[in-house]
């Protein structure tokens, strides 16, 4: 396709679509997730784009994460917290949210392991079958993230109404160990009956195996920024004593995190605070123990807002390189949600979001550039451009997103023939 692709908030998607006068939310389906995360995580695509379906009068049956690479010693809290909620029974098949309910499985990690495949089969695969009879989950919509024998494994044992895989990062670029789910994404895309991909360059690498791939960008569930952009949010103990400007990030701290480039911002702006809110997925030895850094770790959800609205200015300090310049960084709109001034690597994404809607973020292509541009961020602000700001959020909330993903599959499922119940299914 020449030129750029059209975000989903735009009146056309990909080559081929068709534009809608109106748009209808799915309702009245069931729909089992399988996500990559817990739901208990940082918010992101899994739990934004499922609220709006439960929403909407859809139930959901979210399955938490199974792996997608063998744990290490890192992960052992995240196993920890998987084998209390599974002892307690909180993680068996319970309500977590209206319209959703929570599965955590106590599945083999080994998702590459043959044996642990097959247990996994006649286990997990099988209670989540029996659960949605139990529960007259009937004709269910399969919405998955995890490109895994799993995912394979469960379309067999449930056969949905319609398979569905949302590919929001390069998976095998996050670890040398993720690598070996190449062949594996390679099914899952193959099987799905539709694909929905989060950046221009997923769109190609999926397009590739499916024909059926549709552009969406990540949104933002812009309901849970309404109180802090009334003015009503409250500053976290934890930042109000900092010496300002603060220069905050907010997600996962991980291994794509440029710690040089924050490293000489330190050192540039020494009267300034950098605050990073989120788990530390990896180590952060070059940025640790600065004086004016703080990592503050993980947050409850609901406060996520009131952080980055203590920001003054919100960065986005990603290297280049081809797992960043796949995906659609989760966090931009919601720096934009609350009308925070942005400065960004010069990821691919970022730079088609600034063609989609305007120069709203600042790009730089250089350590000393970005520096530059936080300064210049700081005295350029005004109320005006926050509102600018926050209205490009608005057009990317995740109802928006979810009601044109909506489109798609009422369009895949007039095309189906009548469906078989689970009962027919291959267990």
């Amino acid at each position: 396709m020449s030129g750029r692709r059209r975000l989903a908030s735009e009146p056309r998607l990909t080559r081929g679509s068709r534009p809608h006068d109106k748009r209808a939310m799915l309702r009245g389906r069931n729909i089992v997730c399988v996500s990559t995360i817990d739901w208990s995580f940082l918010w992101q695509e899994h739990q934004g784009v499922m609220s709006v379906f439960a929403r909407s009068g859809n139930r959901v049956l979210f399955v938490e994460n199974t792996g997608v690479r063998a744990p290490g010693w890192r992960d052992a809290n995240r196993v920890a917290t998987r084998l209390r909620k599974w002892l307690s029974g909180e993680g068996r098949f319970g309500p977590v949210a209206d319209n959703i309910f929570l599965y955590s499985p106590l599945a083999l990690p080994l998702p590459y392991s043959r044996i642990a495949q097959r247990i996994n089969r006649a286990l997990v695969c099988s209670s989540i079958r029996r659960w949605l009879e139990h529960n007259a989950f009937e004709d269910p919509i399969l919405f998955t993230f995890l490109p895994t024998q799993f995912t394979v494994d469960l379309i067999d044992a449930i056969a949905p109404r319609l398979s569905i895989f949302y590919c929001t990062d390069k998976l095998s670029e996050t670890s040398p160990a993720a690598r070996r789910i190449l062949p594996y994404e390679r099914r899952v895309l193959e099987r799905c009956d539709l694909v929905f991909a989060s950046s221009d360059r997923l769109v190609d690498y999926c397009r590739a195996h499916n024909p059926e791939v549709h552009l969406f960008p990540i949104g933002v569930s812009l309901e849970k920024f309404e109180r802090a952009w009334r003015g009503e949010a409250a500053v976290p103990a934890d930042v109000a004593r900092l010496p300002r400007p603060v220069i905050g990030f907010v997600g996962g701290l991980r291994a794509c995190m440029d710690q040089p480039l924050l490293r000489q911002l330190s050192q540039r702006m020494p009267h300034a605070t950098l605050v990073f809110v989120g788990p530390e997925q990896a180590p952060m030895s070059e940025i640790r123990g600065l004086p004016n850094v703080r990592l503050l770790g993980a947050k409850p959800h609901e406060r996520i807002p009131d952080y980055i609205n203590a920001f003054d200015v919100c960065i986005i300090p990603y290297l280049v390189d081809d797992f960043t310049d796949n995906i659609s960084p989760a966090k931009l709109n919601e720096y934009l949600a609350l009308g925070k001034p942005v400065v960004s690597t010069n990821l691919a994404e970022v730079r088609r979001f600034n063609q989609a809607f305007g120069a709203v973020v600042r790009i730089a292509d250089t350590s000393e550039r970005f520096c530059s541009l936080v300064e210049k961020a700081l005295e350029e602000d005004s109320p005006s451009t926050a509102r600018a700001r926050r209205s490009v959020a608005e057009q990317n909330a995740w109802t928006t997103r979810v009601e044109m993903m909506s489109q798609r599959i009422e369009e895949r499922l007039m095309d189906r023939p009548q469906p078989s119940r689970l009962g027919t299914a291959r267990a």
